[in-house]
């Protein structure tokens, strides 16, 4: 199972896959649409582990390898701490754990990436920035986060540029980062609390000339693998 921003291409395989496997993602990407009445919890990296567990099973595969990168690189060392004995290898790509990354958080990680502080503000505020200019946030993102803007096809961009034309999507991207800045952090925290480590064999990779290299170097961020402390 591969992981990755921007899902819209990653739906998209997974739709070409299995349209059972799509309609029950997207059942459940539906039910977080509703709004402030659903629970934070089913905007969390377990809840979104637990329901990607049950799309590969309507596949047929109750073990699997996962490769996860950026938000789903979260979600991948979640499922892997959750179900150790469904996923059997695990990547993750340009990614602490989320307990550490708010932990350490300074300057350059507030300054150079903004949806972890802006989008995780209590309603309406961020909902109301990004629906005012979708374009925007959209050029911004795809120019400045690491891949140049060329690599996105004409179709992926209005895909997002919809997606944050929708309040009930901009509603749901901001919850699953006001997620990652409360309940994501309490689980890492309970599962360092607990030793709870990854099981599976763990590759664990960044780019030289990103964030995680520059905000975490000189911090000695580490990651788990296998009961070992890795030091980056």
């Amino acid at each position: 199972m591969r992981l990755r921003f921007p899902h819209c291409s990653s739906l998209s395989c997974l739709a070409a896959l299995s349209p059972a496997a799509s309609r029950k993602c997207h059942g459940r990407s539906q039910s977080h649409r509703a709004g402030a009445t659903i629970p934070r919890t089913r905007y969390s990296k377990r809840s979104m582990a637990q329901a990607l567990v049950e799309a590969m099973a309507t596949l047929g595969h109750d073990r699997f390898a996962v490769v996860g990168h950026d938000r789903g690189g979260r979600v991948a060392y979640r499922m892997a701490l959750d179900r150790k004995y469904v996923v059997s290898k695990l990547v993750v790509l340009d990614v602490i754990p989320t307990g550490m990354l708010w932990d350490r958080a300074d300057a350059r990680l507030t300054l150079s990436f903004w949806p972890f502080s802006l989008l995780a503000q209590p309603e309406p505020l961020p909902e109301r920035l990004i629906g005012s200019c979708p374009e925007a946030v959209i050029d911004n993102a795809l120019a400045n986060w690491g891949s140049p803007p060329h690599v996105f096809p004409p179709d992926i961009r209005t895909a997002y540029v919809e997606a944050l034309s929708d309040p009930a999507h901009i509603h749901a991207i901001c919850e699953e980062y006001r997620a990652a800045a409360s309940i994501d952090r309490d689980h890492d925290r309970e599962d360092m609390k607990a030793r709870r480590r990854i099981a599976c064999p763990l590759l664990a990779l960044w780019s030289e000339m990103g964030g995680l290299n520059n905000w975490y170097r000189t911090r000695g961020a580490r990651s788990r693998s296998g009961g070992r402390w890795l030091t980056t």
